[in-house]
C-alpha cells in the first residue's frame, strides 16, 4: 500500500506547493482568462446539474446529497470553489445512477480515473477541469443547435414544397 500511495501523496504536495508558491509570489499559476473560461464552466456545470435535480419530479430530493456535500466545504473552508467541486462531484455520480442505474458503473469508473490524472497531472487541475466542463457544455450547445437547425431545415423544405 505504500509503495502505492508515497508516489500519489509526492505528486500532490509537490504541485500543491508548487502552487502555493506561485501564490506567494504573487504570479498566477493560470492567464486569468483561462481562469475566467475555468470559472464560467464550473458555475455552468453547477447550474446544469442543479437543473438536472430540479426538472424531474423524482428527483429533486436526491438533490439533499450533493447540497450535503457541499455545505461543509463551504462552512469549513468558506470557499466557494471548494463548495462548488463537492456539489458536482456528488451530484454528477448521483445522477448518473439515477438515470442509467447500473450501468453507470462502467462510465463513472472512466469518469474517476479522468478525475484523479488529472488532478495527479494538471499543473492547475481546476482550472483544466472547469475548461473540460465549457468544453463539454459547448459541445452540447453545438449538438443542439445542429439538432434544431436540422428540424428547422425540415420544416421549411415541408413548407417550400408543393402539396398535391
Amino acid at each position: 500500500m505504500v509503495m502505492v500511495v508515497d508516489p500519489i501523496v509526492f505528486t500532490m504536495e509537490r504541485r500543491m506547493l508548487l502552487g502555493l508558491k506561485a501564490r506567494a509570489e504573487g504570479r498566477p499559476v493560470a492567464p486569468a482568462a483561462l481562469m475566467a473560461i475555468a470559472w464560467f464552466g464550473w458555475v455552468a456545470a453547477g447550474i446544469t446539474v442543479a437543473g438536472l435535480f430540479v426538472s424531474h419530479q423524482h428527483r429533486r430530493y436526491w438533490l439533499v446529497l450533493p447540497i450535503m456535500a457541499a455545505l461543509p466545504a463551504l462552512l469549513m473552508s468558506h470557499d466557494i470553489q471548494a463548495g462548488l467541486a463537492a456539489f458536482l462531484a456528488v451530484g454528477i455520480t448521483v445522477l448518473g445512477f439515477l438515470i442509467f442505474g447500473r450501468n453507470w458503473w462502467g462510465p463513472i469508473l472512466v469518469f474517476g480515473s479522468i478525475v484523479l490524472l488529472t488532478l495527479l497531472l494538471a499543473p492547475e487541475a481546476y482550472t483544466a477541469i472547469g475548461i473540460a466542463f465549457t468544453l463539454i457544455l459547448l459541445a452540447v450547445l453545438s449538438v443542439i443547435v445542429a439538432a434544431h437547425s436540422k428540424t428547422f431545415g425540415n420544416a421549411a423544405h415541408r413548407l417550400a414544397t408543393p402539396t398535391q
